[in-house]
């Protein structure tokens, strides 16, 4: 049997025992349960930021307060209410000469740019952006919405009437720059002041809706909402969600 001075003497190694092989176990133990606690608290993290910043959310306020390649960066439907303005304004100033067919061709041509400015190329008034580009954005970005995986009964519910009554646009806009290209190939002021009128109607009628079905009422429904409407169910919304309102 090998004495204690064998065991100990230089160049020699202790045997590997049990217990020498805990020691080397038990840290490799400690490091993977480390792992596993770190990528439980990671995918909390996650979690928890998803739920602080949804994906609906995140659509919802494209519409409502900001996106990449509006005005100043302004949310859609904020760009659209702007730009219907300018339109509206342009066509109330042109039939303050109903009698002057230059004054009626440039004003109501004004308004076409405002609602549209690709069917008005040559510039104008307004924002360049265009009542139909914004509605048609905000429409669709709201019913993204609608369709993300974080959205809630709230959202589904008011983005079918938000996306509606910005979608009733179009057809307002279609019949304004119809109308405004015929003005501007008008021969005389008579020929063009029915149009003219025309024009103040439905540029009107782009913010504060139409009652299509004369009930005394005008909801959010296909041909009647307005962007006056599509703002109310997205203010209803964004209540909903406890989102910070869209400004005036």
């Amino acid at each position: 049997m090998a004495g204690l001075e064998d065991v100990f003497a230089p160049g020699k190694t202790l045997p590997e025992t049990k217990t020498n092989t805990l020691n080397t176990e038990v840290p490799k133990m400690k490091i993977m349960i480390g792992a596993a606690i770190g990528a439980i608290a990671l995918s909390a993290c996650a979690s928890a930021a998803d739920k602080m910043h949804p994906v609906s959310h995140a659509h919802i306020g494209h519409v409502a307060s900001g996106w990449t390649d509006t005005p100043k960066g302004m949310g859609l439907l904020p760009t659209a209410f702007a730009e219907a303005k300018i339109a509206a304004y342009h066509a109330e100033v042109a039939l303050k000469k109903p009698t002057n067919l230059a004054w009626l061709k440039a004003h109501t041509w004004h308004a076409v740019h405002a609602v549209d400015p690709k069917a008005a190329p040559k510039g104008g008034p307004g924002l360049g952006y265009g009542v139909r580009k914004a509605a048609i954005g905000a429409a669709y970005h709201i019913r993204i919405a609608a369709k993300s995986k974080d959205s809630t009964a709230n959202i589904r519910l008011h983005a079918e009437h938000v996306a509606v009554s910005a979608h009733n646009s179009l057809a307002r806009i279609d019949a304004i720059v119809a109308a405004g290209k015929k003005i501007q190939v008008a021969r005389s002021a008579g020929e063009a002041l029915p149009l003219a009128r025309k024009i103040v109607l439905w540029s009107k009628q782009l913010t504060a809706g139409s009652d299509a079905n004369g009930n005394g009422k005008i909801t959010w429904v296909k041909g009647e909402g307005g962007l006056k409407q599509a703002k109310a169910h997205l203010g209803y919304m964004m209540q909903g969600e406890n989102i910070a309102m869209m400004k005036k």
